[in-house]
């Protein structure tokens, strides 16, 4: 990271006033924050905002410097909300609503809903208009409902959000126990994610996607047994020990099937 940091500082120096440098300082916030440096990236992502907005034709990429300062507030709880809605505004305008970078926005106002409120109605309101901007094939407002991913585009950002909604369905259940419904939407969201890793899995080869992809897949799978363990012990419905035993073959699947695929590749 040192180095990384050390010549992106250098090639900004080089042209202070280059679009590119909007880009660069994003990057080097990013770093920063990976380095546990909150205030050097607070001030490097403030930085690519006041250049993006002040350089001619630059406002889509204004737009996505303050989605990334407003991501970055609000992993260290702190309100990006009023950047994310600025970002939203210039991105709606630009792209239309079904947009994935539109549905990126939205999916990074639900998780300040979550990390900041605790507010898990809005954001899975939110989580469901990112849905239905990254599809267009679903339009359904209705939070019970996932579009089905089985001809969508593999994409990490559909993945995540069918994630997000899937944790935060089960945190709402947690304090509506009586709603049954939660946990069954919960569960079929998941579903559609462990579908999307599957597509995003077989697309993309690299080390360090199998390792993410595998680590993603363990983890889902590991909440849609919990998942599947609550509805039994409600309805004694023996489906849902069939349901579990899936989740967790899935995730055994996944793992053996990353490490065929690691062994064929070292051949």
């Amino acid at each position: 990271y040192t180095e990384a940091l050390n010549a992106l500082i250098k090639i900004k120096s080089n042209d202070p006033n280059s679009p590119l440098i909007i880009k660069t300082e994003k990057t080097i916030a990013g770093i920063y924050d990976k380095l546990g440096k909150f205030t050097e990236a607070d001030k490097y992502y403030l930085s690519a905002i006041k250049k993006a907005k002040a350089l001619p034709n630059q406002e889509i990429e204004y737009a996505y410097s303050l989605h990334r300062y407003g991501e970055f507030l609000t992993t260290h709880n702190k309100n990006g909300l009023p950047y994310l809605n600025e970002a939203l505004k210039i991105m709606g305008r630009s792209f239309g609503k079904t947009n994935q970078e539109v549905a990126f926005v939205y999916s990074t106002q639900g998780k300040f809903y979550i990390n900041n409120k605790k507010d898990y109605k809005t954001a899975l309101t939110l989580f469901q208009q990112a849905l239905i901007s990254i599809d267009e094939t679903f339009s359904s407002t209705n939070i019970l409902n996932t579009p089905s991913v089985k001809n969508a585009y593999p994409s990490f950002v559909y993945f995540d959000i069918l994630q997000y909604k899937t944790f935060t369905l089960m945190n709402l259940y947690r304090k509506e126990k009586y709603r049954t419904d939660l946990l069954k939407a919960a569960m079929n969201s998941g579903e559609q994610a462990l579908i999307m890793l599957d597509k995003i899995r077989d697309t993309y080869g690299n080390e360090e996607t199998k390792y993410s992809i595998r680590v993603r897949s363990q983890q889902l799978s590991l909440v849609l047994m919990q998942i599947t363990s609550t509805l039994y012990s409600k309805e004694k419905n023996t489906k849902y020990i069939d349901d579990a035993f899936r989740f967790s073959e899935k995730s055994r699947s996944a793992v053996m099937l990353s490490y065929l695929r690691e062994a064929e590749a070292r051949k």
